[in-house]
Formats: C-alpha cells, structure tokens, sequence
C-alpha cells in the first residue's frame, strides 16, 4: 500500500531543549516510523531518544529483520542496554532514559512496539483507537480499579512512568503480536504525551479526520501551545492512500 506522512516536532513555550526525536525510513522490508521522548537529565535525555530511533533506522537498513515482531522489542531492548550503561558511568542517579512508539508498515499490515506513555493512535473509518495503553502510574491505577479514566487525565502524578528505555537495566517493551490490517483510509498518530496531554481525544478525532498529514500536524503543535505547550510536542500523521 502507498502511504503518505508529515512529521514534526516543536520545542514548546516553557522547556529550554527539545528532547523528543522522531524518525522515518522506507527501505525493502518497509516504512518504520518512531517517536521517541527523552526524558530526566537535560543532555541524557536526547541522547536517550536519539539512541532509540537511530538504532531502529540502522538496524531496519542494514539487513532483512525477519520476524518484525521480534525485531523490534530486540532493537529497542539494545537500545536499553546503550543508554543505561551510559546513563550508569556518566550520569549515576540522575533520572535518564525515554519513551519509544515504534510502527512498521508492510504492505497491507502494521505492527506496533511501545514503551512509556508516548502514544499510537489509529484512525479506521470513523473510530479513533488508541493502540498503545501507557506505561504510567496512573494508567496502573485505572487498571486497578482505584481511579477513572477521567481523574487520571488530571491527576497530578499522570507523568509518571512505571516503565522507560534505559532507565533501568531491563525494560519491557511491549510488542503488539497479531499485525494490524490497513485498508485505504487508514491514518495513525504518533506523539509524544506533549501532544495527548494538551488535546481531548474528541479534538485529535476532528483534526485526524478531517486533515491531511501535512496539515494536520501542523494543528497539532498548533492547538497543543495554545492549550499551554508546558512540554515538547512531536506528532507524526501517516494516511495509507492506496
């Protein structure tokens, strides 16, 4: 199938550095693209996320992944593995790593991988998804049956992570195991919580449905710094068109 994408990324209006990343490649096994938000340690936490999205780009270049699947929970794991023995030997205790939302598009099916509370929504018809459940105290909390769905959005320790990329010596990467099937007007969103965290799910429907990519990141970054912009704000909108 043929797709078509925008990405973007904006610093915001209160942080000093951009800490989330983003990448796209389109090789013979198919088109990856990742969203990946550093966080903690001002200079670790880009280098967290640039890490993960380089490793993926490289490693989806240099040879057949074979099971895709496996391919990503292996990259992102090694990825874990650089940034947490850089994080021990320069920065010790200091808070270090990132979130990682990775889709991988073969021909007429999608595969997703996530860790942290970046997030991947998928638009089929007229039904948003959200396909990745975020790795976060409140998000445990909701499961647990302490608060709703609707506190967690305003709890005040909704940015806390239970899992992130390098922040510890193992992660759990979670791997969506059956493929997605595409059809012709299939879009998905990528962002970091810089994004979600600022617009309703209502919002991100009408702009998804109704934008093409190009312009519909741009909305994006545009209604998420009107709704405050407290942190980096990353989309990327990929419409499968044929």
């Amino acid at each position: 199938m043929k797709i078509s994408y925008s990405s973007r990324t904006d610093i915001g209006l209160v942080r000093e550095v951009n800490q989330d990343r983003w990448a796209y490649v389109s090789c013979g096994w198919g088109d990856l693209f990742v969203v990946a938000d550093g966080l903690g340690h001002k200079e670790g936490g880009q280098f967290a996320s640039q890490i993960i999205v380089d490793l993926l780009k490289e490693k989806l270049s240099e040879k057949d992944p074979g099971e895709i699947p496996g391919f990503l929970r292996h990259t992102i794991e090694e990825a874990n593995a650089v940034i947490h023995h850089r994080k021990m030997n320069e920065y010790g205790d200091a808070m270090m790593g990132s979130t990682c939302v990775a889709l991988l598009i073969q021909e007429n099916i999608a595969f997703v991988a996530h860790v942290g509370d970046s997030r991947i929504y998928h638009l089929h018809g007229s039904e948003l998804t959200q396909l990745t459940k975020d790795h976060s105290l409140v998000q445990r909390m909701v499961d647990d049956g302490l608060i709703s769905k609707e506190q967690a959005e305003k709890h005040p320790n909704k940015n806390v992570l239970t899992e992130a990329v390098g922040a510890e010596p193992e992660v759990n990467v979670e791997v969506r195991q059956e493929p997605l099937r595409l059809t012709s007007g299939d879009k998905f969103l990528l962002c970091s919580d810089g994004l979600w965290g600022l617009i309703s799910h209502d919002d991100l429907y009408e702009i998804l449905s109704r934008e093409k990519p190009e312009t519909a990141t741009d909305k994006f970054i545009d209604l998420a710094k009107q709704n405050g912009g407290y942190d980096n704000i990353t989309a990327q909108v990929i419409e499968v068109v044929g």
